[in-house]
Protein backbone atom coordinates (compact mmCIF):
# COMPACT_ATOMS: atom_id res chain seq x y z
CA UNK A 1 0.00 0.00 0.00
CA UNK A 2 1.55 3.89 -0.71
CA UNK A 3 0.97 6.04 1.65
CA UNK A 4 2.49 10.12 1.66
CA UNK A 5 2.87 11.79 5.17
CA UNK A 6 4.59 14.75 6.21
CA UNK A 7 7.81 14.20 8.61
CA UNK A 8 11.18 15.49 9.68
CA UNK A 9 14.53 14.01 9.25
CA UNK A 10 16.25 13.31 12.58
CA UNK A 11 19.38 11.47 11.37
CA UNK A 12 20.60 10.64 7.81
CA UNK A 13 23.97 7.49 7.52
CA UNK A 14 24.84 5.65 4.81
CA UNK A 15 23.66 2.86 3.56
CA UNK A 16 25.00 0.30 1.70
CA UNK A 17 26.96 1.71 -1.73
CA UNK A 18 24.61 4.54 -2.62
CA UNK A 19 21.68 4.41 -0.21
CA UNK A 20 20.85 6.03 2.93
CA UNK A 21 19.04 5.29 6.19
CA UNK A 22 17.06 7.66 7.40
CA UNK A 23 15.84 8.29 10.55
CA UNK A 24 12.44 10.19 10.65
CA UNK A 25 9.90 11.54 12.81
CA UNK A 26 6.37 11.55 11.09
CA UNK A 27 3.67 14.11 11.34
CA UNK A 28 1.53 10.92 12.95
CA UNK A 29 4.16 10.82 16.40
CA UNK A 30 5.97 7.29 14.40
CA UNK A 31 9.52 7.32 14.58
CA UNK A 32 10.64 5.27 11.31
CA UNK A 33 13.24 4.42 9.11
CA UNK A 34 13.42 4.49 5.15
CA UNK A 35 15.89 3.03 2.86
CA UNK A 36 16.47 6.08 0.31
CA UNK A 37 17.89 3.87 -2.97
CA UNK A 38 20.52 5.61 -4.60
CA UNK A 39 20.62 8.29 -2.93
CA UNK A 40 24.13 9.23 -3.00
CA UNK A 41 24.24 8.61 -6.47
CA UNK A 42 25.33 11.12 -8.45
CA UNK A 43 21.82 11.91 -10.26
CA UNK A 44 20.36 10.79 -7.17
CA UNK A 45 17.00 12.68 -6.49
CA UNK A 46 15.24 11.44 -3.41
CA UNK A 47 18.22 12.37 -1.51
CA UNK A 48 17.22 13.17 2.30
CA UNK A 49 19.59 16.08 4.63
CA UNK A 50 19.00 16.67 8.54
CA UNK A 51 16.95 18.98 9.58
CA UNK A 52 14.51 19.03 6.73
CA UNK A 53 10.72 18.75 6.56
CA UNK A 54 9.70 16.45 3.39
CA UNK A 55 6.48 14.92 2.07
CA UNK A 56 6.89 11.31 2.07
CA UNK A 57 5.87 8.80 -0.66
CA UNK A 58 6.31 5.02 0.85
CA UNK A 59 5.15 1.83 0.89
CA UNK A 60 3.95 1.07 3.81
CA UNK A 61 4.43 -2.56 4.97
CA UNK A 62 3.32 -3.12 8.53
CA UNK A 63 5.22 -6.15 9.13
CA UNK A 64 8.66 -4.46 8.23
CA UNK A 65 10.74 -2.56 10.52
CA UNK A 66 12.00 -0.39 7.43
CA UNK A 67 10.10 1.22 5.05
CA UNK A 68 11.30 1.93 1.43
CA UNK A 69 10.97 5.30 0.08
CA UNK A 70 9.58 5.89 -3.22
CA UNK A 71 9.99 9.85 -3.28
CA UNK A 72 9.72 12.70 -1.36
CA UNK A 73 9.39 16.05 -1.92
CA UNK A 74 10.86 19.58 0.23
CA UNK A 75 8.53 21.67 2.73
CA UNK A 76 11.14 23.28 4.35
CA UNK A 77 15.08 23.29 5.67
CA UNK A 78 15.70 24.41 9.05
CA UNK A 79 19.76 24.19 8.25
CA UNK A 80 21.15 27.25 9.90
CA UNK A 81 24.07 29.40 9.29
CA UNK A 82 23.68 30.86 12.63
CA UNK A 83 26.13 28.08 14.49
CA UNK A 84 24.53 28.31 17.92
CA UNK A 85 20.97 27.74 16.79
CA UNK A 86 22.19 25.24 14.52
CA UNK A 87 23.99 23.50 17.46
CA UNK A 88 20.84 24.21 19.36
CA UNK A 89 18.35 22.71 16.73
CA UNK A 90 20.92 19.54 16.22
CA UNK A 91 20.74 18.75 19.79
CA UNK A 92 17.17 18.73 20.07
CA UNK A 93 16.92 16.22 16.96
CA UNK A 94 19.26 13.76 18.76
CA UNK A 95 17.07 14.18 22.25
CA UNK A 96 13.98 13.38 19.95
CA UNK A 97 15.78 10.42 18.43
CA UNK A 98 17.38 8.96 21.88
CA UNK A 99 14.13 9.32 24.20
CA UNK A 100 12.51 7.28 21.14
CA UNK A 101 8.83 8.74 21.96
CA UNK A 102 5.89 8.35 19.77
CA UNK A 103 3.81 11.34 20.38
CA UNK A 104 1.69 13.54 17.29
CA UNK A 105 1.76 16.18 19.92
CA UNK A 106 5.51 16.18 20.09
CA UNK A 107 5.97 16.61 16.55
CA UNK A 108 4.16 19.79 16.42
CA UNK A 109 5.97 20.70 19.58
CA UNK A 110 9.30 19.94 17.60
CA UNK A 111 8.61 21.73 14.54
CA UNK A 112 6.86 25.09 16.07
CA UNK A 113 9.99 25.35 18.13
CA UNK A 114 12.16 24.83 15.14
CA UNK A 115 9.78 27.58 13.02
CA UNK A 116 10.15 29.99 16.24
CA UNK A 117 13.13 29.55 17.49
CA UNK A 118 15.35 32.68 17.73
CA UNK A 119 18.59 34.21 19.13
CA UNK A 120 16.52 36.54 21.74
CA UNK A 121 14.01 32.74 22.82
CA UNK A 122 16.38 30.26 22.42
CA UNK A 123 16.96 29.30 25.30
CA UNK A 124 13.41 29.37 26.38
CA UNK A 125 12.33 27.35 23.28
CA UNK A 126 15.03 24.54 23.52
CA UNK A 127 14.25 24.03 27.57
CA UNK A 128 10.45 24.11 26.82
CA UNK A 129 11.24 20.77 24.27
CA UNK A 130 13.36 19.07 26.49
CA UNK A 131 10.96 19.25 29.20
CA UNK A 132 7.90 18.10 27.21
CA UNK A 133 10.23 15.15 26.21
CA UNK A 134 10.84 14.88 30.25
CA UNK A 135 6.88 14.83 30.64
CA UNK A 136 6.06 12.52 28.01
CA UNK A 137 9.13 9.93 29.33
CA UNK A 138 7.73 10.20 33.33
CA UNK A 139 10.55 12.05 34.95
CA UNK A 140 10.07 15.40 35.25
CA UNK A 141 12.08 17.69 37.06
CA UNK A 142 9.74 17.74 40.57
CA UNK A 143 8.99 20.91 41.44
CA UNK A 144 5.52 20.35 42.76
CA UNK A 145 6.98 20.55 46.89
CA UNK A 146 10.26 19.24 48.38
CA UNK A 147 11.37 16.08 46.79
CA UNK A 148 12.21 14.62 50.43
CA UNK A 149 9.85 15.85 52.32
CA UNK A 150 6.39 17.63 50.31
CA UNK A 151 6.61 20.74 52.26
CA UNK A 152 5.32 23.36 49.17
CA UNK A 153 8.06 25.90 51.10
CA UNK A 154 10.95 25.26 48.66
CA UNK A 155 14.27 27.01 49.00
CA UNK A 156 16.44 24.91 46.46
CA UNK A 157 17.03 22.67 43.35
CA UNK A 158 18.68 19.33 43.88
CA UNK A 159 20.59 18.12 40.68
CA UNK A 160 21.11 14.62 42.12
CA UNK A 161 17.93 14.40 44.07
CA UNK A 162 15.84 15.73 40.71
CA UNK A 163 13.65 18.11 42.57
CA UNK A 164 13.22 21.31 44.80
CA UNK A 165 13.83 21.11 48.17
CA UNK A 166 12.97 22.86 51.65
CA UNK A 167 14.78 24.75 54.29
CA UNK A 168 15.21 21.24 56.09
CA UNK A 169 16.60 18.93 53.28
CA UNK A 170 18.92 21.90 52.10
CA UNK A 171 22.40 20.79 51.20
CA UNK A 172 25.51 23.10 50.41
CA UNK A 173 25.86 21.55 46.47
CA UNK A 174 21.72 22.46 45.66
CA UNK A 175 21.15 25.65 43.50
CA UNK A 176 19.40 27.92 45.71
CA UNK A 177 18.63 30.81 43.38
CA UNK A 178 15.34 31.68 43.53
CA UNK A 179 15.10 32.93 39.89
CA UNK A 180 16.39 29.52 38.88
CA UNK A 181 13.57 27.61 40.30
CA UNK A 182 10.67 30.15 39.48
CA UNK A 183 12.33 29.40 35.51
CA UNK A 184 11.88 25.93 36.02
CA UNK A 185 8.80 25.85 37.40
CA UNK A 186 7.52 28.08 34.76
CA UNK A 187 8.46 26.34 31.78
CA UNK A 188 6.94 22.94 32.94
CA UNK A 189 3.11 25.02 33.33
CA UNK A 190 3.37 26.38 29.69
CA UNK A 191 2.44 24.81 26.15
CA UNK A 192 2.65 25.96 22.80
CA UNK A 193 -0.07 28.84 23.32
CA UNK A 194 1.88 30.61 25.64
CA UNK A 195 4.77 29.67 25.75
CA UNK A 196 6.80 32.62 23.98
CA UNK A 197 4.84 35.00 26.13
CA UNK A 198 7.19 34.15 29.73
CA UNK A 199 8.87 36.88 30.40
CA UNK A 200 11.97 35.63 32.16
CA UNK A 201 15.33 35.14 30.45
CA UNK A 202 16.14 31.79 29.88
CA UNK A 203 19.74 31.73 29.78
CA UNK A 204 22.58 28.55 29.02
CA UNK A 205 22.15 27.78 32.74
CA UNK A 206 19.02 26.56 32.34
CA UNK A 207 20.07 24.29 29.61
CA UNK A 208 22.22 23.12 31.66
CA UNK A 209 20.46 22.43 34.64
CA UNK A 210 17.99 20.39 31.70
CA UNK A 211 20.85 18.33 29.76
CA UNK A 212 22.28 17.67 33.56
CA UNK A 213 19.09 16.32 34.61
CA UNK A 214 18.65 14.54 31.37
CA UNK A 215 21.85 12.43 31.49
CA UNK A 216 22.05 11.78 35.64
CA UNK A 217 18.10 10.75 35.56
CA UNK A 218 17.07 9.28 32.08
CA UNK A 219 20.65 7.97 31.43
CA UNK A 220 20.75 9.71 28.26
CA UNK A 221 23.89 11.15 27.05
CA UNK A 222 23.30 14.05 24.29
CA UNK A 223 26.50 14.09 22.21
CA UNK A 224 25.22 17.37 19.86
CA UNK A 225 26.45 19.42 23.29
CA UNK A 226 30.14 19.11 21.78
CA UNK A 227 29.14 21.26 18.90
CA UNK A 228 27.01 23.43 21.09
CA UNK A 229 29.80 24.31 24.14
CA UNK A 230 32.50 24.32 20.99
CA UNK A 231 30.23 27.49 19.00
CA UNK A 232 29.94 28.95 23.07
CA UNK A 233 33.36 29.08 23.24
CA UNK A 234 34.48 30.66 20.10
CA UNK A 235 31.65 33.16 20.56
CA UNK A 236 32.90 33.86 24.17
CA UNK A 237 36.46 33.95 22.71
CA UNK A 238 35.44 36.65 19.92
CA UNK A 239 33.61 38.89 22.31
CA UNK A 240 36.71 39.23 24.37
CA UNK A 241 38.82 40.47 21.66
Amino acid sequence: MKDKINGLALSINPYRENDQLAKVFLQDGRLVSFVVKGANKVNGKNKLNELSSYLFFFDDNSLKDIFTLQRRQLNKSYYEYNMRLLSLKLLLLEAINKFKIEDKELYNNLIFVLDNLKDDNAYKLVCFLLNDLLKRNGNQIYTSSCVECNNTVVVAYSQNRGGFVCEKHYKNEDISDLSILKKIRHIQLVDQTNVLQLNEEYDEEILLLFLAFIKEHCDITLSAYSFYANVSNSDRRASVK
